[in-house]
């Protein structure tokens, strides 16, 4: 199961088409 800022950064990057690298840090803070 995907963490819920997961599956929020998933949602916008269809919504946008696209994904910053600053939205990927955020979801993943352990990266």
């Amino acid at each position: 199961m995907l963490r819920k800022p997961v599956q929020e950064l998933i949602k916008k990057g269809r919504d946008q088409g696209f994904l910053t690298q600053e939205e990927i840090m955020e979801a993943f803070p352990d990266a």
